[in-house]
């Protein structure tokens, strides 16, 4: 599915990184997506319905629960298109993290269990419209 707007709007939605929510059955916006080309954009959608034009410029929410010797638990969110991706490095060398979703709750998994969470720890989170927020913390 493709919109259109007019010309002289086409400068102002691109650098205002506007992205598309469709409203789903409990009548809050969904995101869908999207992509820009010109004073048009384009996305691909299951459902038919009512449509918005709408900005995404709110980091996601990071929030840190608490930390055992070997574990870090943290709660993220993002109230309008979702979490896209999240990262995490401990002393620049990446670390596996669990994601429960249900609880937006996500905690680290060290490869030893033996080996302690000490040095420069980075958490980066980053929601489908691509705003990123970062954690940082030295353990």
């Amino acid at each position: 599915m493709t919109l259109l707007f007019p010309c002289f709007l086409s400068h102002l939605l691109t650098l205002l990184l506007v992205f598309q929510f469709g409203y789903n059955a409990n009548r809050w916006p969904q995101f869908e997506g999207g992509s820009w080309a010109g004073n048009s954009i384009t996305f691909k959608s299951k459902n038919l319905g009512k449509y918005i034009v709408q900005k995404d410029t709110v980091n996601p929410v990071i929030t840190f629960k608490y930390k055992l010797k070997e574990v870090l638990y943290f709660q993220i969110s993002d109230g309008q298109s979702g979490i896209g991706s999240f990262k995490a490095t401990l002393n620049g060398a990446w670390i596996l993290m669990n994601f429960d979703h249900k609880r937006r709750l996500i905690w680290t998994e060290l490869k030893d269990k033996n080996q302690l969470l000490k040095g420069d720890f980075v958490l980066e989170v980053k929601d489908k419209a691509g705003n990123i927020n970062k954690y940082t913390n030295k353990y």
